[in-house]
């Protein structure tokens, strides 16, 4: 059961829509009028639970009959009563899913998922008890929900793990008229692995769901039009809330860690690079007084000693300008930043 989940933690539960007084009877009345109870200030209670009105009334007419009473009303209840459409967690209506095999694509199309990275939460709505979009008789549309949960994982390893094979924790609601069946599993590295190399689904590696009430049928969901049912419905999506919200933090602060050590590793890296340059080598030249003397005696007339004396201080001069501009052309090149690169490459591991 669902109440394993986080089971030392306060939940803060909406005690304001589990309205005691208000159950299936009640809500299937023909003289019902949600501004009779006074005892309902709230105007978002209010409309909840005459959204719940709305869909009691058409269970149990035929599928096609105002099919959005179910939507709207699971929508209220994600967004308004648990709080799903608030950061860091992301309501999506009817998205488009893929489940990628090795040699296929199949698409699906779930009536909402919850994302907070990746897609966490699942629901398929099947909208009334008559619908004849039920898959299989025996199976009240779980053949649909594995589909999309198997779906729901292939987008997170493709979108969000860049196509590196991890585990996918997925939960899943099915929600036929007011009946409400939860649905958790892990699907294991090694699944997606396997699927990624053979043909069709994997033989070696099986995906359990576990179902949240135990039995699988039209009626056997908690049902929100009752006081129990409702307070477990909503107690449940909280939970699960608070399980996401947690396992979203841990992500992230193992995901600040990993960025940590990165950074540390190219710093490190870097400074071992600077410490292998060698000590700057003095490559300057010297030329030799006698040499600059031949050249000028060679060229020039005979000079005084007080000219020669002048000459040898410029010429010394002239070579302390050649050798500092030596090894500054040296400096220049010992510091062109290739230290770029290999960070670049480091990043890329």
């Amino acid at each position: 059961m669902l109440t394993t989940l986080l089971a030392n933690q306060i939940l803060a539960i909406p005690e304001q829509y589990i309205l005691p007084n208000i159950n299936h009877v009640l809500l299937t009345s023909p003289n019902f009028n949600v501004d009779n109870f006074t005892e309902i200030s709230d105007g978002h209670v209010k409309t909840f639970v005459d959204k719940l009105h709305d869909v009691v009334k058409n269970s149990g007419l035929d599928a096609g009959t105002s099919e959005s009473t179910t939507d709207t009303l699971v929508n209220d209840l994600l967004l308004h009563v648990t709080d799903f459409d608030n950061w860091p967690f992301k309501v999506r209506l009817q998205p488009l899913l893929h489940l990628v095999t090795k040699c296929e694509s199949v698409s699906a199309e779930p009536g909402f998922v919850i994302n907070t990275k990746k897609i966490a939460l699942i629901g398929v709505e099947d909208k009334h008890l008559k619908s004849k979009k039920l898959y299989n008789e025996s199976l009240f549309g779980e053949v649909q929900i594995a589909g999309e949960i198997l779906a729901g994982g292939s987008d997170n390893i493709r979108e969000v793990d860049e196509g590196h094979s991890t585990d996918q924790e997925m939960f899943a609601i099915r929600v036929i008229s007011t009946y409400v069946t939860f649905y958790r599993t892990t699907i294991s590295a090694l699944y997606w692995r396997e699927l990624a190399r053979d043909r069709g689904l994997p033989k070696k590696q099986s995906v359990v769901i576990k179902r949240w009430p135990g039995k699988n049928g039209r009626t056997t969901g908690l049902n929100l039009a009752e006081p129990d049912g409702r307070k477990a419905v909503i107690t449940d999506l909280i939970k699960i809330r608070q399980h996401l919200l947690e396992k979203n933090r841990t992500d992230n602060d193992a995901e600040n860690v990993e960025l940590r050590t990165r950074v540390m590793k190219l710093e490190q890296d870097f400074r071992k690079s600077q410490n292998d340059i060698s000590p700057e080598e003095d490559t300057s030249v010297d030329i030799p007084s006698s040499v600059i003397g031949q050249y000028v005696n060679a060229n020039s007339s005979p000079i005084s000693p007080e000219d020669k004396e002048v000459d040898e201080f410029m010429d010394s001069k002239y070579k302390e300008k050649v050798n500092n501009e030596i090894r500054e052309r040296n400096r220049e090149k010992k510091f062109i930043p290739g230290g770029i690169i290999d960070l670049e490459k480091d990043d890329n591991r």
